[in-house]
């Protein structure tokens, strides 16, 4: 098993910080990409892949490209780990958007909002997501880059309002992901509304020692909805899907599992 601490860590609290429809996958084994199309103004979702030979488990913004948004009203925005607010906001200039511009491809790629900074060599850490801002319809995402083997856990030591991707190239459910150090009674995930990102569903975790502490034993592992009637194990988790947390308790990890199995 994998422990991603300093990469995501690093990455997310200098700023490159839910759903996704289930996208078509492209030799997803080792090497590959993933089409995705936003399914709403407030889209969220992530990178599946990091770069490719990463020694750091991070993925650059440039290897992700995009077809359909307007530089002039489109953007993601990557939020602040502390209070959810935004770090830092991008927008994609396409091929088509590029030529109408200056007559050729070379502005193609990753830029600030007032399009005078290229952003293409950003980097992200593994399982950061992130949220857009779209007036445009049908703007689709290709995701490129190196699938990270075996089980990963992300620490998020320290993070109160993580924005977390799956990062893996394969749907998944809750219930395929374990978490240590969350208290039920405090922290939660939230999943976004793709229209307006309130939140549409919000999910705790309960560990071993908590179960143990409340009914004397393992039972209650797993996700439960916010009030701890309702399972939410089998809650669907597609790739490249996005959810934000928000934790008191100081050293949450979560943990993916292996996407090769």
């Amino acid at each position: 098993m994998k422990k991603l601490m300093t990469a995501l860590a690093v990455c997310l609290a200098a700023g490159f910080v839910a759903a996704a429809p289930a996208p078509s996958v492209t030799s997803s084994n080792i090497v590959g990409y993933v089409k995705t199309t936003a399914t709403g103004p407030s889209f969220s979702t992530g990178c599946m892949f990091v770069s490719v030979g990463s020694p750091t488990a991070v993925w650059r913004l440039g290897d992700v490209t995009v077809s359909g948004m307007d530089p002039s009203q489109d953007n993601i925005q990557f939020l602040n780990t502390i209070d959810a607010s935004t770090e830092l906001t991008a927008t994609y200039i396409d091929t088509a958007t590029s030529i109408n511009y200056v007559g050729d491809t070379s502005i193609v790629g990753w830029w600030d909002f007032s399009l005078t900074t290229s952003l293409d060599n950003v980097m992200v850490g593994a399982g950061t997501g992130f949220l857009c801002n779209f007036a445009s319809p049908n703007v689709i995402f290709t995701y490129a880059g190196e699938v990270l083997q075996g089980s990963i856990t992300l620490d998020l030591s320290g993070l109160l309002s993580p924005m977390i991707a799956n990062f893996t190239p394969v749907d998944l459910t809750l219930g395929q992901l374990t978490v240590a150090g969350m208290d039920p009674s405090q922290d939660n995930i939230q999943f976004l509304n793709t229209v307006d990102a309130s939140t549409d569903l919000t999910a705790t975790y309960i560990d071993s020692a908590t179960s143990i502490s409340y009914v004397g034993d393992t039972s209650l592992v797993g996700w439960w909805d916010f009030s701890l009637t309702t399972s939410l194990d089998s809650h669907p988790l597609p790739t490249g899907t996005a959810f934000l947390g928000s934790f008191a308790s100081p050293n949450v990890t979560i943990t993916f599992p292996n996407p090769m199995l």
